[in-house]
């Protein structure tokens, strides 16, 4: 035989070709199961490779920056808390204080109306937060990470909400701050007018009747203030009492516009006509209604409870379910990747 290889001839039963070393014994050739063991392995071994090549390092990037605004957020909303925690109510029963009232109101009003742009920049952070975070579960991440970054995607989210009550709250409150504002006004105002009512009477009962006309055509003046202040408080908060109080001010007005009419007439000597007119001013006085202040505070009370005590009190429980979230949390971060 001549061997493949080189050519040369062999004997017939060589195992091998002597001048080229070809081997002519036929290989043995692996079980098929072994084969496919084989690949298996191979196919196993590559997985490994890729699923432990986890991409941690860009979730800690995006982790810290997420951190990072959640904090920057946290920080607004807790001096936010504490200014509206530590807001007072107002007291409407004090004659003798309405203007230190006022100013407060005023005050406080202008200082709430600071807090919602803060606000705003609370939730944009928080926004940028959930979007870093939400990036991470896109990785490829240990199961403790992907379940610290769950966790920390929930405490995000918990506090946007905490962070839109609080804008209730804020809105609430300098609607409260407008009422009492517009109110107080319009009791000052309406001080103003008894006593300049009761001037005209008494000028009127002295027959000075000049002087007791101009004195009711200025408290004709100040309770159309007053009338503009009570409707401007109802159109904030609209509750019962005022209401009645501008029903009491329509009749209050016709009475005063009768006995200043009824004084331009004695000035002039129509005593009849005088006497008809003083008439009319005391029924229409006869028409006002009792409103009892109480009622006032009552009601506002109520207003303030549903749309801000309620609210405030949401936003602390909501509070707690962020720190036992972060107390879930903080044993997975130092397992982070």
């Amino acid at each position: 035989m001549f061997c493949p290889n080189c050519g040369r001839y062999v004997p017939a039963d060589s195992p091998g070709c002597e001048h080229c070393g070809l081997d002519f014994r036929p290989k043995k050739r692996l079980p098929v199961d072994k084969i496919a063991a084989f690949a298996v392995m191979i196919v196993l071994g590559i997985s490994a490779v890729y699923f432990m090549n986890y991409e941690t390092e860009d979730a800690d990037n995006l982790v810290r920056a997420a951190l990072k605004e959640m904090q920057r957020g946290d920080e607004i909303l807790q001096t936010v808390e504490g200014e509206l925690f530590g807001a007072e109510e107002v007291q409407f029963e004090s004659e003798n204080h309405t203007r230190s009232e006022l100013e407060y109101v005023e005050k406080m009003k202008g200082d709430v109306q600071c807090l919602l742009p803060l606000l705003e920049d609370a939730s944009s952070s928080f926004e940028r937060a959930d979007t870093f975070l939400a990036s991470c579960e896109e990785l490829r991440l240990p199961g403790q990470y992907h379940e610290y970054v769950e966790l920390q995607l929930k405490i995000v989210s918990t506090r946007k909400e905490c962070c839109d009550v609080l804008q209730t709250v804020s809105e609430s409150y300098v609607m409260y701050y407008e009422f009492a504002a517009c109110y107080l006004e319009g009791e000052q105002l309406l001080l103003t007018v008894m006593t300049d009512m009761n001037r005209g009477n008494d000028h009127l009962e002295m027959k000075d009747y000049q002087f007791a006309f101009t004195a009711y055509e200025s408290a004709i003046e100040n309770l159309t203030d007053a009338e503009k202040a009570y409707t401007a408080a109802a159109r904030v908060i609209d509750i019962p009492y005022i209401d009645d109080s501008l029903t009491n001010m329509e009749h209050l007005e016709k009475a005063l516009d009768s006995l200043s009419e009824a004084a331009r007439q004695l000035e002039m000597g129509n005593t009849e006509n005088a006497s008809l007119l003083a008439e009319l001013g005391i029924r229409e006085l006869g028409s006002l209604t009792e409103v009892n202040r109480l009622q006032l505070k009552l009601q506002v009370a109520d207003w303030f409870e549903m749309y801000i005590a309620e609210k405030l009190r949401k936003a602390q429980e909501l509070n707690l379910v962020i720190k036992e979230l972060e107390d879930k949390a903080e044993p997975l971060k130092s397992q982070e990747g």
